[in-house]
């Protein structure tokens, strides 16, 4: 057995499932584990085992419930056409907590997890890893490099769970030993956030000393493996959500933040990670890095040309399944699916770096309807889409945008009304915004050979972003503006100028929103960023739409609520405006499904309940 090939794990362990109590997600492991015995006896078995703790890994994009990336649409950066009946709609109208999490799991291996909850599979998980921390001193491996590589493996994965837990939950009960099958639960308590993320960050620590564990895989087929990068990730992102207002219970975490932030961004860059800077196909684009990362495949060896990605999921962007779901009608798309709104649209700066909207107060009123323009902003509204951001390129189709059809022919995408691919209320293949999503789709792919991209999980980018707003909130705004410099340059863009605290969170937070759009970043920006209790300011209580009117041969635009139609004849809009609950506090926080508070609550004595699922 190679030491860097994961096993196919075909054992059945029937004794995983015979504890269904009030504890089902929690499963624990009989006394006498004779087949445990066989299992870590054999080296191949044991690869095997570690194998299947990946087996819940999350999936994304439309891996997801119906196809539809439902952390993308329930920000302020997308919408999707949505019925009463479908995922979508339930999920706009708000969802009870026994539809809320499983809907909110992408599956690797098919679509939704059925009645599975994150809750139960990221704590079937760190059961399985548990188990092979517990076992893995005595088993018998390949080699004793193995033995220590693999530990370290599954104390990375296992702190890799709980931060899935912990950023959808909040505090959760820390469990590190095997438990036994007489553990009735009594004394279980959700620990506090503090104390979940000192125990993530310490774990990827120990790991990362650990010499054996690679900084990055150099085979297919190894892409999913933990290693020392993404230990690096999780540490940040866990040090950065401590922080943060929804979790840091009042406290100042930040110098803490700050410190554990560059110290990942720091291991990341002096083994061998970078960002993606260089074109190797200017034919297809032209001097934008930014947009050929963004749907290429990942690579392997010991150099890859992509030095960025530090994780990357099984599942491919930009097949068959991905156009069909989130594409245009003129390219056979079933639905429009991902629709980037005209918030996301007005957060892509000018290629001369002046914002389009203020960054404190882009809007004068409640409806989004009138831009408040930023100060000496060289943005057109006549001609709204002509020098932006060189991302703005590489993420959205708007109007007068191109892209190829059935016979390799470049064609231009019109979205105004009456266009082939024109806004339209009520038509799940049309956009409902006035854009479609371009991000994962290479300019050289058309109907019937639509060529795949890796969706990546972890990049590097995010740990220059994560420093820089730890730097920011601990007083070092002037550290952040260096830190994402990096960021700018990579699409020539000069680097911001803030002159005070608060302009340097607004910019990084906006750069954050750009650079990381469409990855399912956001979801998670926006809840943190929030106080308990709070309403989500940019959690998408009030969304618009680009609508576009041809007359002769030039084009009006008209912003309006999301749901409503141009009337021409009034000069007015008509219908009822679209709208949605999951601004709310209430979907700050994730809720247990109410058969497992339930049960929690009459063992232990205490209500598991987040706030609002009651």
């Amino acid at each position: 057995m190679k030491k860097n090939k994961l096993y196919t794990f075909f054992l059945v362990f029937s004794s995983l499932y015979l504890f269904s109590s009030c504890l089902n997600s929690l499963d624990v492991i009989p006394e006498g584990q004779h087949s445990y015995d066989e299992i870590f006896a054999n080296e191949v078995t044991t690869g095997a085992y570690l194998n299947s703790c990946y087996e819940d890994i999350p999936g994304f994009a439309v891996q997801y419930s119906w196809g539809t990336n439902l952390p993308i649409i329930l920000t302020d950066d997308a919408w999707e056409y949505t019925t009463n009946t479908n995922y979508v709609g339930v999920a706009y109208k708000g969802m009870k907590s026994d539809k809320w999490s499983n809907k909110l799991i992408a599956d690797n291996n098919n679509w939704g997890k059925g009645n599975r909850t994150s809750w139960d599979l990221f704590f079937r998980n760190i059961r399985r890893c548990n188990l092979f921390i517990s076992r893995i001193d005595n088993a018998v491996v390949p080699t004793e490099q193995d033995r220590a590589h693999w530990k370290a493996e599954a104390r990375v994965l296992r702190a890799y769970y709980y931060w899935e837990l912990i950023s959808r939950f909040g505090g959760v009960p820390i469990i590190k030993d095997v438990l036994p099958v007489d553990y009735d639960g009594a004394d279980l308590r959700r620990e506090s956030f503090k104390t979940c993320a000192d125990f993530i960050i310490s774990e990827c620590e120990e790991a990362m000393k650990v010499p054996e564990f690679p900084w990055r895989y150099e085979k297919a087929g190894e892409e999913i493996r933990m290693t020392k990068a993404i230990a690096a990730m999780v540490k940040s992102r866990t040090a950065l959500y401590m922080a943060s207002p929804l979790f840091c219970d009042g406290q100042n975490y930040w110098a803490d933040a700050e410190r554990i932030t560059k110290e990942s961004l720091d291991a990341c860059l002096a083994n061998g990670y970078e960002l993606y800077t260089e074109v190797r196909n200017t034919n297809l684009y032209g001097d934008n890095a930014f947009y050929e990362y963004s749907t290429s495949q990942a690579d392997y060896g010991p150099s890859p040309i992509d030095k960025e990605t530090i994780w990357i999921a099984k599942f491919q962007m930009g097949g068959n399944a991905s156009i069909k779901f989130n594409g245009l009608p003129s390219n056979g798309a079933s639905k429009s699916g991902i629709c980037p709104t005209q918030e996301l649209v007005d957060a892509f700066p000018m290629k001369d770096g002046t914002y389009v909207l203020d960054l404190k107060e882009p809007y004068k009123d409640e409806l989004h309807l009138e831009p408040n323009y930023a100060s000496g902003t060289t943005y057109n509204p006549q001609k709204p889409y002509e020098n932006r951001d060189p991302r703005f390129y590489a993420i959205i189709f708007y109007n007068g945008s191109q892209t190829m059809n059935k016979n390799q022919k470049m064609f231009d995408i019109w979205t105004y009304n009456g266009a082939k691919d024109g806004i339209k209320m009520g038509d799940i293949k049309r956009t409902c915004t006035g854009y479609y999503m371009r991000k994962y789709m290479r300019p050289d792919s058309y109907p019937g050979s639509w060529l795949k991209i890796h969706w990546r999980m972890m990049r590097l980018s995010e740990l220059y972003l994560n420093y820089a707003e730890a730097a920011i909130e601990n007083g070092n705004w002037q550290d952040a503006v260096d830190a994402i410099k990096p960021i700018r340059d990579r699409v020539k863009m000069k680097n911001i100028n803030p002159s005070n605290q608060e302009e340097a969170r607004l910019m990084v937070q906006n750069e954050r929103r750009i650079e990381m759009a469409m990855e399912e970043c956001r979801y998670n920006d926006i809840r943190r960023w929030t106080k308990p209790g709070e309403e989500m300011k940019y959690g998408g209580k009030h969304l618009t739409a680009m609508w576009i009117e041809k007359v002769g041969n030039t084009y009006e635009y008209h912003r309006c609520p999301i749901g409503q139609s141009y009337d021409k004849k009034t000069g007015s809009f008509v219908g009822t405006p679209w709208t949605r609950e999951t601004y709310k506090s209430k979907y700050l926080l994730h809720g247990l499904e109410l058969d497992e508070a339930n049960r929690l609550e009459a063992v232990t004595g205490v209500n598991w309940q987040n706030p609002g699922w009651d």
